[in-house]
């Protein structure tokens, strides 16, 4: 709002808008609710808007993997495919509000937030539980500058795979708890006469 503000005093000083009406930008549906298995948002709706250019995370990122494991879902089974189709749509959700306020942002803003949610959005959408196979398709069709190549790339690899692993993680704890518990109750009986 603050752009048009400044416009329409741009243009009553100069009187260069005759006949020009101003609007607030309108944010397409397809920002407020992306569909599932598109990958149009990340151009109509942030690209456009942020201006973040090829390497940018909207279209260096986001879109191109949108495209690549777009492509892969027909090579994974059937939880491998419905996984592709939650996390496109989730990443894609984790954006929306970036798209659809009123105030900009940078795109280092947008790079952030983004990265941010990409473990949640791996686990929430099953990558856990997914077979080998599909785990390999997925490696196979990351970059690896892109899954280490930045703190940001690293750090949510690392916390989508600890994610994966805290269930083993904590019933070895509860498992390891438990033969500890039982030694002492040994060594214990052992001291009595």
């Amino acid at each position: 709002m603050k752009t048009i503000a400044s416009l329409s005093l741009v243009c009553l000083a100069t009187q260069a808008c005759a006949g020009v009406t101003l609007v607030p930008r309108q944010i397409a549906n397809i920002c407020r609710s992306p569909p599932a298995n598109s990958c149009d948002f990340y151009q109509t709706c942030i690209e456009d808007r942020y201006q973040c250019g090829p390497k940018g995370y909207p279209l260096g990122f986001g879109e191109r993997y949108c495209k690549k494991f777009g492509a892969a879902g027909p090579q994974m089974s059937a939880a491998g495919q419905e996984w592709v189709t939650k996390t496109m749509l989730c990443l894609q959700k984790a954006l929306v509000p970036i798209a659809s306020q009123a105030s900009p942002t940078t795109c280092e803003d947008i790079r952030q937030v983004a990265y941010a949610s990409h473990p949640g959005c791996y686990v929430q959408s099953g990558y856990c539980t997914l077979s080998l196979s599909d785990k390999n398709i997925i490696s196979k069709n990351v970059d690896r500058s892109d899954s280490i190549g930045s703190a940001e790339a690293r750090k949510a690899t690392f916390d989508t795979l600890a994610a994966c692993s805290k269930p083993y993680l904590d019933s070895s704890w509860q498992y390891s708890e438990i033969i500890r518990q039982r030694i002492w109750k040994f060594i214990g009986d052992l001291k009595r006469p």
